[in-house]
């Protein structure tokens, strides 16, 4: 986890990460703290939702 954190945080690339999970297979909770864990709260907005409302062109 450490290497992803500092991997993610060296790039400085927030607008191309995006939220994603194996739902039902995984734990929704549980990966969702995983994910505030390794992103710094001043991205969790398009991470959780900016990115994949751009990619996906869902005009929300």
């Amino acid at each position: 986890m450490s290497l992803l954190r500092t991997w993610l945080a060296a790039i400085q690339c927030w607008d191309k990460v995006m939220f994603g999970t194996d739902w039902p297979i995984v734990n929704l909770g549980e990966y969702i703290g995983f994910i505030r864990r390794l992103v710094p709260e001043a991205h969790w907005e398009p991470v959780f939702f900016d990115n994949a409302n751009r990619i996906y062109g869902l005009g929300l």
